[in-house]
């Protein structure tokens, strides 16, 4: 599962610009760090 997720977020990634992609990146960990901390 974790590698399917992996791939998506690479695949979304390819094609987006530096700043886009960085952007993108920041919301996911913040997401990550949320769904972490909820348990």
């Amino acid at each position: 599962h974790q590698h399917f997720h992996r791939e998506m977020v690479k695949n979304i990634l390819d094609g987006m610009a530096t700043d886009e992609q960085q952007a993108l990146l920041a919301a996911l960990k913040n997401l990550h760090d949320f769904l972490r901390d909820y348990k």
